[in-house]
């Protein structure tokens, strides 16, 4: 009898996902339909080291399950169901309002899909916030960008 596959040393398949098999489009559009309820911004500190002191804060998105999933996982599905814009879209809104809430002197940066800031969805959410002192877009590296040159001109007038 031979002991090749079977105990130490033997080759395992892989762990399955735990997150498989899930229903996104409803979990993503349960998230849009209530984000105050479903959707947790945690902010991270942003410390200058040199001085020793909190300058800015990292909103980052934590949809609430089901599924329990990491939110790269919540924004990829979401951008597979079409949903992906609303979903920053959502993000954003609910990040601009805690800037009333940071200390003085403090900027807030959100994460934004670099193919996404200019999408009229997102645009909305930006122009309905009038002016944004404090307030800094970091472009995700998830996705690669489409087109440079739109994003370098900016939404149209």
């Amino acid at each position: 009898m031979s002991l090749r596959g079977v105990g130490v040393g033997a080759a395992r398949p892989p762990p399955r996902d735990p997150v498989a098999p899930v229903a996104w489009r409803p979990a993503v559009e349960r998230v849009l339909a209530d984000p105050a309820a479903n959707l947790h911004l945690a902010l991270q500190p942003v410390v200058d080291l040199r001085r020793g002191i909190v300058v800015g804060y990292e909103a980052l998105a934590r949809p609430t399950g089901p599924p329990a999933a990491p939110p790269d996982r919540w924004f990829a599905a979401a951008a597979a169901e079409g949903l992906a814009a609303r979903l920053e879209a959502a993000v954003l809104e609910q990040a601009l309002a805690l800037l009333d809430a940071l200390p003085p002197d403090c900027f807030l940066s959100v994460n934004l899909n670099p193919n996404l800031v200019l999408d009229r969805t997102v645009q909305k959410v930006l122009a309905d916030a009038g002016e944004l002192p404090g307030i800094v877009l970091e472009l995700t590296e998830h996705d690669r960008i489409e087109d440079y040159g739109r994003l370098r001109r900016g939404p149209p007038p």
